[in-house]
Parts: structure tokens; sequence; C-alpha cells
């Protein structure tokens, strides 16, 4: 989970980061604020009741897969005229926005459920679990935004703009692909809860 969130939220980092630049002034003021009005009306108003509804792991699936909208809105907003550019800008922006919203709280959930059934797997403490995968966590998410940046200069070398937001939507496809794949820990944690249960009895 850590891996693919961490790729799919890179991804975004580095394109935010470009979005002035390479989208101009206005046109990338109005993107970016576009995807941070959303992202706070989404995690004010959706989040908690989108992870009770889906779960935290489709929660995540769906989080991911909405992410990607603000980074393919880059390729899109490439390739078509000016009038276009803006609708395809803001929109991404605003689909991504919601996700953003829900993705940390989907993020979140699954991070607790993950150190509970650690812990009653290995008996360990609830702390020194959260601390364990808390440091793996930040690890992955911050190795992932810093290679992301790093790339978009890279890939500068190498081809224009068209270039750098394929490889970006490359990238968020895959995310989306591998998170399909994380277990699904609720399930796994219910299942554990009545293996401890029945023992008891």
């Amino acid at each position: 989970m850590s891996v693919w969130f961490s790729l799919n939220h890179g991804c975004v980092t580095a394109l935010l980061a470009l979005a002035i630049a390479n989208l101009g002034d206005k046109l990338g003021s109005f993107q970016s604020g576009t995807l941070y009005v959303f992202y706070v009306l989404s995690a004010l108003f959706f989040s908690a009741a989108l992870v009770s509804v889906m779960g935290s792991k489709w929660a995540l699936v769906s989080g991911v897969f909405l992410y990607s909208f603000y980074i393919v809105c880059f390729l899109v907003a490439a390739s078509v005229d000016h009038e276009l550019r803006w609708v395809a800008a803001i929109t991404g922006a605003g689909i991504g926005g919601i996700a953003a919203g829900n993705i940390w709280t989907a993020q979140g959930s699954y991070f607790g459920e993950t150190v509970a059934l650690y812990t009653k797997l290995t008996g360990m403490e609830a702390a020194e679990v959260s601390t364990m995968f808390g440091g793996w966590f930040a690890f992955c998410y911050l190795f992932f935004e810093v290679a992301c940046k790093l790339l978009t200069s890279l890939l500068t070398y190498y081809g224009n703009n068209t270039f750098i937001y394929t490889i970006f939507s490359i990238f968020a496809v895959c995310s989306v692909v591998g998170m399909t794949f994380i277990r699904n820990l609720k399930n796994e944690l219910e299942d554990q809860e009545e293996v401890q249960t029945t023992k008891k009895t």
C-alpha cells in the first residue's frame, strides 16, 4: 500500500510543482486553486462516509484512481486547443481534489487496520508497531516524492512536456492497478477476532 500510494502521490506533487510553469500563470493558478478547494470540501464532508461505505482498501483504490485524473489532465490539456485546455485542466483538478480529500482518510484507516492486525498476530505493543509502520510509510512517501520531482528534471532533457505527462500517466495507471492487489485487512482483522473469541470460549 505504501509503495503504490506514494508513487501516485509523488506523481501528483511533481506535476503540481510544474503547473504554473507549464500551463501558464493564469491556468496554472486556477488549476491548483481548484485542486485545493475540492480537497478541503471532500475531506470535510465526504471522506469519512466513503471509507465507512467502501472500506479502507476500496476507498484507497478509488482514491488513487480518481487522483490519477489530475495527472492525466496535464496530458489531455497539452493535446487540445486553448479552450478545451482550460476544461481539461480544471476538471482534472476538481476530480483530483475530491480524491485527495478521501485518500488520506482511507490511508489512515488502512494503517490503523494494519497496526491492529499485526499487533494481534505478533503480540507486540500497538505503539511499537505504529512507530515501525509509520517509519516505513514515511520512507516510501518521501522517496517517491523526491524521486518523481527529480525525474521531471531528467525527463526534460529527453523530451517535451507531453513526454513527461505520458510517463507520469503510465506511473499513475500502474499505481491504480497495484493498489487493487493490497490485502483487505478489515476482513482479515474480523477473522482474527473470531479465532480469538473461539479460543476463549
